[in-house]
């Protein structure tokens, strides 16, 4: 049986938002298993794309079960070097982001999201208040507050 190399048409459809900052907007894709074994015994190969600047993180893997772990080394990396949080991820259909370690991450980002909003002023109320104060009529308490993930 002969090897075949698979090809695909390029993407000639421009795209339809490009992110205006840093960290707005990641991509990834994870490749493999590698025919060939490399030196330190990586498989795969995980990239992270920046919208913005199309600036490229690769991680070589040796099984799939890391994914999470350098998705949480390269949020952590990422946000402290350059002051910004990542707004959206996206990638190309990675079953490793639908697992429940990854699931985990994420519900604890819902929640921090959620609580933050709570505490924040909406012109939606009167007097720009918070929806806290809204329901309990106190003021929120936002010196405790530290940076997700840390």
């Amino acid at each position: 049986m002969s090897a075949r190399k698979e090809t695909r048409k390029p993407n000639s459809s421009p795209a339809t938002h490009r992110a205006s900052s840093l960290l707005e907007l990641i991509h990834s894709d994870l490749a493999g298993p590698m025919a060939t074994t490399s030196l330190g015994g990586a498989k795969y190969c995980l990239l992270y794309i920046g919208d913005y600047s199309r600036y490229t993180t690769i991680y070589t893997i040796k099984n799939k079960s890391a994914v999470i772990e350098c998705f949480q080394i390269f949020k952590v990396e990422m946000e402290n070097h350059y002051k910004h949080r990542i707004k959206r991820f996206r990638s190309n259909q990675c079953w490793e982001y639908t697992s429940a370690a990854f699931s985990r991450l994420l519900t604890e980002a819902v929640h921090t999201a959620v609580y933050l909003q709570n505490q924040s002023p909406t012109s939606a109320l009167e007097k720009s208040m918070t929806q806290l104060e809204a329901i309990t009529g106190e003021t929120p308490k936002l010196g405790a507050l530290i940076s997700f993930g840390a």
